[in-house]
């Protein structure tokens, strides 16, 4: 059997002849992207058997349709013969921009467990992951809130502790505090690069003064911004945003009931936003589990609390490493095309083995979302109703880290069965 080599494409055409006189498929493959992934009738041989019948047994699944929809969005006409045509190619991970937004206001300065404050911490461990050789496959970026303002910068000015916001006019001074104006971060200290400038990164990162309030929400509104151009420069990549904080957010307007619901809204509206911006939490403290409401909000079920009176260092590598994990899932994208037409997202399945071993079909979730994936796994799609991506759940996701991966287009999915 011909080797296939990971990260390249590789576009398998099988057409069965299904003739009593000869016995046997025939086949071509040619090496193609995916999105142009050509499939060409090839001539039955003479001889009752070829070195890849026993590939062609494998994905040829008998059935009269070829599993493509024209251009009009109707099914395809079957093949005047009983063939299954299917192209088979072995796709990369969708690439990950990683964009951390860090609290660096006064209270960072408060100590953590054997005397070291929480910001020396938190800032080494940003640091040891940076510079982690795992993380040269991911693009990043960094930003720190508050930002500095002027008196005409913003409408009010937090206070910490007090939990309100003050007109910045009334006191010039109070301005020290940090902008609540979402504009003065749309700018990142470092910008997301492709690929990352590690060096830049612990630059501004070991540079970073405290002071000021913890204005949440027009921090990540702010970022939201930056990160929806970015995603729109940058198509088929996967924008997440982690968000490292030791405090609730304190209120950015006045008379603001629920700080911290206005920060969950706004994180909801970045995951159900065209860019799909995930968004983790890193809570750096006791007393945090209001940050919960915002990492399920975006998108990450519950936040990463860490506890300054305990191994504050190890919990947070541990918790950017868990990060590191689900960030960087196993998604594959899903061209719209092929030569023989669009994908038929009905005609579509997922093959998994070892390397150089023989493949099998996992299973798509019986819903085709991750809510049916369960202790058995399998795979879903990020959108059924418009599906962009294919996704594999967490264990076969695990299973497939030192495996070959291939996508199927043209044959029926196989789907699991409800338990």
């Amino acid at each position: 059997m011909q080797q296939r080599h990971p990260r390249r494409a590789l576009a398998l055409a099988l057409l069965s002849a299904c003739s009593a006189k000869t016995g046997s498929p025939g086949l071509v493959i040619e090496r193609a992207p995916a999105a142009s992934a050509a499939v060409q009738p090839a001539e039955s041989p003479a001889s009752s058997s070829t070195p890849m019948d026993d590939v062609a047994s494998e994905v040829n699944v008998g059935t009269p349709s070829s599993g493509f929809v024209d251009e009009a969005g109707e099914a395809a006409d079957p093949t005047p013969e009983p063939v299954c045509g299917g192209i088979l190619f072995e796709p990369e991970r969708i690439p990950v921009d990683m964009y951390f937004l860090v609290d660096s206001s006064a209270s960072m300065a408060e100590p953590a467990a054997l005397g070291t404050r929480k910001w020396d911490v938190m800032a080494q461990a940003l640091i040891r992951f940076i510079s982690d050789p795992r993380s040269a496959s991911t693009s990043m970026g960094i930003n720190f809130f508050p930002a500095t303002t002027s008196a005409a910068a913003a409408p009010c000015t937090p206070i910490p502790l007090l939990n309100i916001c003050v007109p910045t006019d009334a006191d010039p001074n109070l301005a020290e505090l940090g902008s609540c104006a979402a504009s003065d971060y749309e700018s990142p200290a470092v910008p997301v690069s492709i690929p990352s400038e590690p060096a830049a990164l612990i630059d501004r990162i070991e540079q970073r003064g405290l002071a000021g309030a913890t204005p949440t929400r027009a921090a990540l509104e702010g970022s939201y911004r930056y990160l929806d151009g970015l995603a729109q420069q940058n198509p088929g990549r996967r924008v997440v945003t982690v968000l490292a904080t030791d405090g609730d957010p304190t209120p950015c307007e006045q008379g603001s009931l629920d700080p911290i619901g206005d920060v969950a809204a706004l994180a909801a509206a970045a995951l159900a936003g065209p860019s799909r911006i995930q968004t983790f939490v890193i809570g750096v403290g006791q007393s945090l589990a209001n940050l919960n409401q915002v990492a399920e909000a975006g998108g990450t079920e519950q936040a990463f609390l860490t506890d300054t009176s305990a191994d504050l260092a190890t919990e947070l590598t541990d918790a950017l490493e868990a990060i590191r994990t689900s960030a960087t899932p196993c998604a594959y994208q899903i061209p719209d095309s092929s030569d023989r037409g669009l994908i038929d997202p009905g005609r579509v399945n997922v093959r998994l083995g070892a390397s150089g071993a023989e493949t099998a079909t996992i299973p798509m979730t019986p819903d085709g979302t991750a809510a049916g994936c369960g202790s058995e796994g399998g795979w879903y799609y990020d959108d059924p109703s418009a599906p962009r991506t294919v996704e594999l759940c967490e264990s076969t996701c695990s299973a497939a880290f030192n495996a070959d991966v291939e996508l199927q287009f043209g044959c029926e999915t196989i789907v699991k069965e409800p338990q």
